[in-house]
C-alpha cells in the first residue's frame, strides 16, 4: 500500500493530468497485483510443507522466474519446475 500512498503523492505534488495520473496508478496496481500472485502462488507451498514428514522440501524459485513474470502480460504466476 505504501507503494500506490508515494505515488499518489507525486502525483499530487508534480500536477499531473487526469491521463497521466491514471496510467501511473494502473500500472502501480498491477504491478502490486503481479507481486501479490507470485507470492501467493510460492507461499502455498511452504505453508503445506512438515518437517518430520515424508514431504520433499519446497525450492525457492529463483529471481529470473520473478522478474520474467513480471513482465510477461500475465496475471497467473505457475511454477514448472522442468
Amino acid at each position: 500500500m505504501g507503494l500506490l500512498m508515494d505515488s499518489g503523492t507525486s502525483i499530487v505534488d508534480e500536477g499531473l493530468l487526469v491521463a497521466s495520473s491514471t496510467v501511473i496508478l494502473t500500472e502501480q496496481v498491477r504491478m502490486l497485483m503481479k507481486s501479490y500472485a507470485f507470492v501467493r502462488s510460492t507461499a502455498s507451498k511452504f505453508l503445506k510443507y512438515k518437517v518430520h514428514a515424508d514431504m520433499k522440501k519446497p525450492v525457492i524459485p529463483d529471481f529470473s522466474k520473478y522478474l520474467y513474470f513480471f513482465f510477461v502480460p500475465i496475471l497467473i504466476y505457475r511454477d514448472i519446475n522442468l
